[in-house]
């Protein structure tokens, strides 16, 4: 079985949303090496030429493909906030700048550091999942 640190897995997977978010690139795990490729247009770092049709290179989903997006933000609120700011955060989900007002409707209730452990865990929990689905075993 494959090893893959989980602190890089990590990152690869916040560069796979941020790449799937602006539609060139994405993250890829060599299964039979764990090592991560990080592919954008015009990246400097050349990648195997075979990345994309070779099954041996596991695309890393992104956020969304984990509900890591708003529906991990609506679970938060069900859970930790009151009737009346769950549905505040809802409304705020139908407008451009959400994360940012949700940010400031979470500092406003103390509930920052909540949120940074319940996103990390969740997080966590989901590449765990898929590492086991996929045959690679993490580290850290």
């Amino acid at each position: 079985m494959v090893k893959v640190n989980y602190s890089e897995l990590e990152d690869a997977l916040m560069f796979a949303s941020a790449a799937t978010d602006l539609g060139d690139g994405g993250a890829f795990i060599d299964s039979e090496t764990g090592e991560i490729w990080l592919i954008c247009d015009g990246a400097p770092e050349p990648w195997p030429e075979d990345v994309f049709e070779n099954e041996r290179y596991l695309p890393l989903p992104d956020q969304r493909d984990f509900d890591l997006g708003s529906p991990l933000v609506f679970r938060f609120a069900s859970r930790f906030m009151s009737d009346k700011d769950e549905d505040k955060v809802r409304d705020m989900f139908r407008a451009p700048g959400a994360y940012r007002r949700f940010d400031d409707l979470i500092d406003k209730r103390g509930l920052r550091d909540k949120w940074h452990q319940y996103r990390d865990d969740a997080q966590r929990e989901a590449l765990t999942e898929w590492c086991a689905e996929n045959g690679i075993e993490l580290e850290g």
